[in-house]
């Protein structure tokens, strides 16, 4: 009934059915298997065994031990860099004063401004870097943007 029917609608949501040999199609698939199965066998290394052996006791602990330090509260612990403001884990920030970045390129102006507490309050801009002053370390990606003499892509200092 829909053999002949076109549209772009119906495409999408119907399936055609016809009868077809259930037998012929084990065969195949049964042949696809075989060769299939062959072909991983050549693809086995000389000398290598399947199933490979048990690890040893001392690897079987060194793998436990790598997982609860990688896990360990200390190595998940996160803090936001002062370049980007991204939190990051602690492994991966280094402390600013170490960085040995210049840091004169993040002085921007017409970006941050001293906050106001009254409506009168003159608008002063900030002088320097702009840096979260809460924060005393940077991450990776700013430190190597920094010693190329670049701004960071997503820093404060870009009005983010």
């Amino acid at each position: 009934m829909f053999e002949g029917h076109q549209c772009k609608y119906c495409s999408n949501y119907t399936s055609v059915f016809c009868a077809c040999n259930a037998v012929a199609i084990r065969r195949l698939a049964a042949c696809k298997y075989q060769k299939k199965s062959c072909q991983e066998k050549k693809n086995v290394k000389p000398g290598s065994q399947f199933p490979p052996p048990l690890p040893s006791a001392s690897l079987i602990e060194d793998i436990v031990n790598g997982f609860v330090s990688d896990i360990s509260p200390a190595s998940l612990k996160e803090t936001g860099c002062a370049v980007c403001g991204q939190l990051k884990r602690c492994s991966e920030l280094t402390p600013l004063s170490a960085s040995e970045c210049d840091l004169n390129i993040l002085a921007v102006s017409g970006v941050s401004q001293r906050e106001r507490h009254q409506p009168s309050d003159p608008v002063q801009e900030l002088s320097g870097p702009i840096l979260d002053q809460q924060c005393k370390n940077i991450c990776c990606e700013c430190i190597s943007a920094l010693k190329k003499n670049k701004i960071p892509k997503h820093v404060l200092a870009n009005g983010l």
